[in-house]
C-alpha cells in the first residue's frame, strides 16, 4: 500500500463556486468558503472520505460510481502524514477549469497546512457553490482515472 504524504495537495488542489443567487455579503461567502475547505481538507488528511464524499460535487460523486467504490478506492492509498495545522489564508473570485465540469467561477482559497515532521505547506483550493451547499471537486487527473473506470 503507498501512503500519499504530500498527496493532500493533489486530493484538495481542487475543491470547487458557480456564482449562486445568495444574499450574503461578499464576506460572508468568502467566511463560508474558506470554513469549507478548512473543513474538507482536514476531513481529507484524517482519511475520512466517507463523510467527505457527501460533499463532493454532485457530478464528481457520479464519476467516481458510488460513495462505497469512492471510499475503498481512497482508502487504498489513504494520506500517512499528520496535518497538525490547516487554516485558510485568503479567499478570493477566480475562474477555473474543472474536470467534467469546464471553466467556471469559484472561490480560491489559500490554505496553510503544516504536517508533522515534514514542515507545512500551502495551497490553492477552490470551492463550488452548488444547489444552496458548498462543495470540492476532484483533480482533473483524479477525475481521469475515476472515468477510465480505475480508482483515482
Amino acid at each position: 500500500m503507498h501512503g500519499r504524504v504530500l498527496a493532500l495537495p493533489v486530493v484538495c488542489a481542487v475543491l470547487a463556486h458557480a456564482a449562486g443567487t445568495s444574499v450574503a455579503t461578499a464576506g460572508e461567502q468568502d467566511t463560508a468558503a474558506a470554513t469549507f475547505a478548512v473543513r474538507t481538507v482536514r476531513l481529507l488528511a484524517a482519511n475520512r472520505y466517507a463523510e467527505v464524499w457527501r460533499s463532493l460535487h454532485p457530478s464528481h460523486q457520479r464519476v467516481t460510481g458510488s460513495r462505497a467504490r469512492y471510499v475503498r478506492c481512497e482508502l487504498s492509498a489513504p494520506f500517512v502524514g499528520h496535518a497538525t495545522t490547516v487554516e485558510a489564508l485568503s479567499v478570493w473570485d477566480e475562474t477555473a477549469a474543472i474536470a467534467g465540469i469546464g471553466r467556471t467561477r469559484t472561490k480560491a482559497v489559500a490554505i496553510a497546512i503544516d504536517l508533522l515532521g515534514s514542515g507545512g505547506i500551502t495551497h490553492i483550493v477552490h470551492v463550488l457553490y452548488v444547489h444552496g451547499a458548498w462543495r470540492w471537486v476532484l483533480p482533473q487527473a483524479r477525475y481521469a482515472s475515476y472515468r477510465r473506470g480505475a480508482c483515482g
